[in-house]
């Protein structure tokens, strides 16, 4: 798994766009699948690097505490089976959902 902010050093990298783009392609290509944690506040970039992962037809797993609303793009992406939606009352995941086959 890939963690973004992790791969860029634990810093948002607005001096090179460009470059931070091409790191999480790059990672998110290399990689199983993506686990997305999202909150109420929209993130441009979680919402991109889980278009990359669809487009490279990656294993997607949305997670979000229960009660968060579901974006519109997100539950599209869950009725059309190009990812799994998992909520909880805490930030773990289910675990099933991780070892799943594809």
């Amino acid at each position: 798994m890939v963690c973004a902010l992790r791969e860029d050093g634990y810093r948002i990298n607005d001096a090179d766009p460009a470059s931070a783009f091409q790191l999480d392609y790059d990672s998110i290509a290399a990689a199983e699948g993506l686990v997305a944690f999202l909150s109420e506040k929209i993130s441009a970039g979680a919402q991109t690097e889980i278009g990359i992962a669809v487009a490279l037809k990656k294993r997607v797993i949305i997670a979000q505490k229960k009660g968060t609303k579901v974006e519109y793009y997100n539950n599209a992406l869950e009725r059309a089976g190009a990812a799994a939606l998992t909520s909880n009352d805490s930030n773990e995941i289910n675990m099933a959902l991780l070892t799943k086959n594809s």
